[in-house]
């Protein structure tokens, strides 16, 4: 961190400076001012973003002390950098949290910038294209995920609900990485993730069967249907050969042959 200015050496802040709020400009991010979690601005979501209108906020509105940016193809954007999207893993599990951004490493690529909060974690990488709309896939009691469209992130405070800051935990944060050092991602990367991630999350929420459920979900596509030496095979598979003193599944393997 040698050479950098003293506002970018400290560990990564809360409320931002007025150095820093115009580093976040220079760095590709359209900075704007946030009470809690969302801006209470008028017509935040328009227009260029200039340092002159980023202090009028901060002066105008002395409450929204913690910091976010622009997301999916907002107004003012560089075309060939791209916009800000945001994949937030909305997960308390640790296995479940690892599962989703392991798949968001193969798909989207590693990204040097990850957010975290009480639980969770997000992902930040730039794209261009057509305009998004937020959306979320439901998980159920396992959490949910959210894709950020047209909309804003915050980037630096202190969580509401936690009340505790927000942290980077990759290659540094949003002052020291610009958007445009950030993975490009696609339209259609980002549909193969939300297929792949109800697909994980699918399967992992089927209860288990036992041998004998096992047996009688193999066939049941085929009912009445003859059986062939790979049905045969597929069927005494689920049979356990020691058996344990039960001799009922042999008995349905008669019936069904």
């Amino acid at each position: 961190q040698e050479g950098r200015p003293d506002f970018l050496r400290a560990v990564t802040p809360v409320n931002l400076t007025k150095e820093q709020d115009e580093q976040l400009l220079r760095n590709g991010y359209q900075a704007i001012p946030v009470c809690g979690k969302a801006p209470k601005l008028p017509e935040w979501e328009k227009g260029k973003i200039t340092p002159e209108r980023l202090a009028n906020w901060r002066a105008g509105k002395p409450d929204h002390v913690s910091t976010g940016a622009r997301t999916g193809n907002a107004d003012g954007a560089v075309p060939e950098i791209g916009t800000l999207f945001v994949l937030d893993l909305d997960l308390s599990d640790e296995v479940d949290l690892m599962g989703a951004e392991t798949l968001a490493v193969e798909i989207l690529k590693k990204t040097p910038l990850r957010r975290v909060r009480m639980k969770g974690c997000a992902l930040f990488y730039k794209k261009r294209g057509n305009p998004s709309v937020k959306r979320i896939i439901s998980l159920g009691d396992i959490g949910q995920i959210e894709l950020f469209g047209r909309g804003q992130v915050v980037l630096f405070g202190e969580h509401p609900d936690a009340h505790q800051p927000y942290r980077w935990t990759g290659d540094g944060n949003p002052l020291t990485v610009p958007l445009s050092s950030l993975p490009e991602i696609t339209d259609v990367q980002v549909q193969q993730y939300e297929r792949r991630i109800r697909e994980m999350f699918d399967a992992s929420r089927k209860p288990e069967l036992s041998p004998r459920e096992a047996m009688t979900a193999s066939i049941s596509p085929r009912t009445n249907q003859p059986i062939t030496l790979d049905n045969l095979l597929d069927l005494l598979a689920h049979i356990d050969p020691t058996m344990k003193g039960e001799y009922a599944p042999w008995c349905g393997i008669t019936k069904l042959i």
